[in-house]
């Protein structure tokens, strides 16, 4: 069974993570108390990235399969999974 999940890109407003204006999670603190802490605004980031990472990762993996691990990277490869780390880290998009 294929598992479906909100195409990306995903984006937080706070501690909520949306798919467009689908609302995809919300991320909760045993702190929480009405507003969003650092941690909940980190984690929901980390959330948000998931389809971006996930791409990344795929494509990476179809490359490997597919040359042997023999020939360099595409440099798109390396660039895609680079941006979804960094946006899982908490940097810009």
């Amino acid at each position: 069974m294929k598992t479906h999940y909100s195409p990306g890109p995903w984006h937080t407003q706070g501690c909520t993570i949306y798919a467009g204006k689908n609302r995809v999670a919300q991320t909760w603190d045993a702190e929480y108390d009405g507003l969003p802490t650092p941690t909940m605004e980190a984690d929901a980031g980390l959330i948000a990235a998931a389809p971006e990472m996930l791409a990344a990762l795929d494509g990476i993996l179809t490359w490997w399969m597919e040359s042997d691990g023999g020939d360099d990277m595409p440099v798109d490869l390396f660039d895609r999974a680079q941006a979804a780390l960094k946006a899982a880290k908490g940097g810009a998009r």
